[in-house]
């Protein structure tokens, strides 16, 4: 028996030695990348300029202070001030010190000539003004002690598009939280260029630039999550906006002949991925401004970055991230809630390099590579028989036709094979063949969900490629062969009425944001 054992461990051992000459994965998350935040030039057309109130010249409006204003309650009055040219501008905002002023109504206008006026908003509406917060470290609810978010400042914000020289406005109405009339001052007018990035992007996607200042940190990786602890009595206020992440990797070109992929598991919400400059482009049925590679929260992609790697020397990997509406991608509709992890930013998971073999099984993210790899699943199953299907794509991705023969076997937790096939097929350059079986399990141990009657029992579904006898590529995956069927009121699993139950594990580390490590997320598993 202790000879069987080792014959056994032998020839997984020399498996397992074909699977890694077969692929090689590395988790290239737990390796240094550089983080910074965008920083964007922000500054007030207004300052040092003369605003005027009627003829009356207004000093505290544009001093730069919050806590000095007009001098005079505010509504009804009518301001102007002239920006000496005509200028981009990107938003106008009138700032309320303090927290009383939470709905304005105002009349802003813009012009070029000091004679055709642009409206930009009429005086009628009354809009919500954003509210600025500051943490102060306080006594907070049920006699803690932490972080409160405090209102400090309100802002009545109105976009532009333009350029323009001269700016007048009219508040026609402030209201407090409860829809009262206050008789306010402005504490400061801001008129704010076309905000630019400190750097560009093309200085940001290449290898010669300077991040050596910039943070250090290793993936997942949340970039707000120092705010999830903050305002207890209020919920999150998370920063939202862009940063990007920066990573250099050596690739040898003993590897040329491979194809080089790289997995994210998370990036929340938008993000481009950059190789040497080049930005893949993603697939999208919503129209982008720009590449965008994904824009999906919590869904994984692999990208291909085969064609831009530059081989014997350094690469640079760059990714723009966005957690923020108004960006370089489309609002997908999600993520407005600031609860359940929505909020969080960052690539919140871990990021693997693949390489693999030219023939190979695609990977079973869709987008944006629009191929899948794997699919198997019960049609039929009771405790004699069950009947199994197994779905399976091989790429050739070289410049011949190749003979590709593919071993499929389904294999119980004690290492017996218990259903297997194998097939050879000729597959052109450059195209994908699907292998499609069905066949049957004599006396299947079924899977059941744990609560009921069985235990949820996995099997393991092994594919393996060849090419001229040479294994090219493996994939293992865990299957639980099981039958579920619906009535109007109940799951049956196996025939067998099943209460369903279920916890969401996300946020167990609130003060990681989404980002959870796999140690963590490994205990939390265990422990539930």
């Amino acid at each position: 028996m202790r000879k069987i054992y080792q014959i056994f461990f032998m020839l997984l051992f020399v498996s397992f030695i074909g699977q890694m000459r077969a692929q090689q994965t590395v988790n290239i998350g737990e390796t240094p990348w550089k983080f910074s935040k965008v920083i964007r030039q922000e500054s007030n057309l207004v300052s040092g300029l003369t605003v005027l109130s009627g003829t009356d010249v207004v000093s505290g409006i544009n001093d730069g202070k919050f806590d000095t204003g007009a001098g005079k309650p505010l509504v009804g009055k009518n301001y102007f001030v002239d920006l000496l040219e005509k200028k981009p501008i990107e938003k106008i905002k009138l700032v309320f010190n303090g927290d009383s002023v939470r709905y304005v109504a105002c009349r802003v206008e813009v012009s070029d000539d000091n004679n055709n006026w642009r409206i930009l908003s009429d005086g009628l509406s009354v809009q919500e003004c954003e509210l600025h917060k500051e943490n102060i470290f306080t006594e907070a609810i049920n006699n803690t002690i932490g972080n409160v978010a405090v209102v400090t400042r309100t802002l009545f914000s109105v976009p532009v598009s333009g350029s323009y020289r001269y700016v007048r406005f009219t508040v026609t109405k402030c209201l407090s939280s409860d829809q009262k009339d206050l008789s306010a001052e402005i504490g400061e007018l801001l008129v704010h260029p076309v905000s630019r990035n400190i750097w560009s992007e093309q200085e940001l996607t290449d290898i010669a630039f300077n991040d050596s200042e910039w943070e250090t940190v290793g993936l997942p990786h949340c970039f707000n999550e120092r705010d999830t602890y903050l305002n207890a009595t209020t919920g999150e206020r998370c920063w939202r906006g862009e940063a990007w992440y920066r990573k250099k990797i050596f690739f040898k070109e003993k590897d040329k002949d491979k194809k080089i992929f790289l997995e994210f598991k998370s990036v929340n919400i938008g993000a481009i991925v950059y190789i040497n400059g080049h930005a893949i482009q993603g697939d999208f049925k919503a129209k982008q401004p720009g590449p965008v590679t994904h824009v999906g929260s919590f869904m994984p992609f692999v990208v291909d970055i085969t064609d831009y790697i530059k081989w014997n020397e350094e690469n640079q990997i760059a990714v723009r991230v966005s957690n923020s509406k108004g960006t370089f991608f489309a609002w997908p509709g999600f993520g407005e809630n600031e609860g359940f992890g929505q909020a969080m930013g960052g690539i919140a998971a871990s990021v693997y390099l693949h390489k693999k073999n030219k023939v190979h099984i695609p990977y079973n993210s869709y987008t944006p590579l629009k191929k899948w790899g794997t699919y198997f699943g019960t049609v039929s199953a009771n405790p004699q028989k069950a009947v199994m299907r197994f779905q399976t794509n091989v790429e050739n991705a070289t410049d011949e036709e190749q003979s590709v023969e593919l071993r499929t076997k389904l294999i119980d937790k004690k290492g017996r094979t218990v259903l297997s096939f194998s097939d050879v097929e000729e597959i052109a350059p450059g195209q994908t063949r699907l292998f499609d079986r069905t066949g049957s399990v004599e006396n299947p141990h079924l899977w059941y969900p744990v609560g009921c009657s069985g235990e949820p029992y996995l099997y393991t579904v092994s594919n393996q490629v060849y090419v001229n006898g040479k294994l090219t590529d493996t994939k293992n995956e865990r299957c639980g062969i099981r039958e579920i069927t619906w009535d109007e009121d109940y799951c049956y699993v196996n025939g067998e009425k099943c209460i369903l139950r279920g916890f969401g594990n996300r946020n167990t580390y609130p003060g990681l944001g989404s980002a959870v490590p796999v140690s963590l997320r490994c205990e939390v598993t265990k422990r539930v």
